[in-house]
């Protein structure tokens, strides 16, 4: 992270900005956001030992989801911190992949999608905000939510 911006003032970020782009993606997506949702999961999947590539993957995911929510201010906000928001990716890609977490990481956007695609905006809620707790654990700052 840069020195002006620290890891959980992205996750903490993250946590108020994705909640809503989650619950509204669930309520608004269509089926080729799902479809578009899947192929990303997949390719995290195809690119478990590669870092960055797992990480540009990690963000088009979270940005489709900004997209099927349907909101552009809400998109847009997610999209001005990307910079800060790919560099944190692309450590906890990094470190995942070295003590054998990466499936799990994997598994937990896959439960993501599939809430999204079932229009369970609670679940689709419920697992981001897991995401996120792990977020702020890997930071070494865990916080409440």
């Amino acid at each position: 992270m840069s020195e002006a911006i620290d890891a959980i003032e992205v996750i903490e970020a993250r946590q108020v900005i994705e909640v809503a782009i989650v619950r509204f993606a669930a309520l608004r997506r269509s089926e080729v956001d799902v479809a578009r949702l899947r192929s990303l999961v997949l390719g995290m999947r195809q690119s478990k030992t590669e870092p960055v590539a797992f990480a540009e993957f990690d963000f088009a995911l979270h940005l489709t989801l900004s997209r099927a929510a349907d909101n552009a201010l809400l998109a847009a906000r997610l999209v001005a911190f990307h910079p800060a928001m790919q560099e944190m990716m692309n450590g906890f890609a990094s470190r995942a992949m070295a003590e054998g977490r990466i499936e799990a990481l994997v598994e937990s956007h896959a439960q993501l999608v599939e809430a999204i695609r079932e229009r369970d905006c609670h679940e689709a809620t419920r697992v981001f905000s897991d995401m996120m707790a792990a977020l702020r654990i890997e930071s070494g700052r865990c916080q409440p939510q």
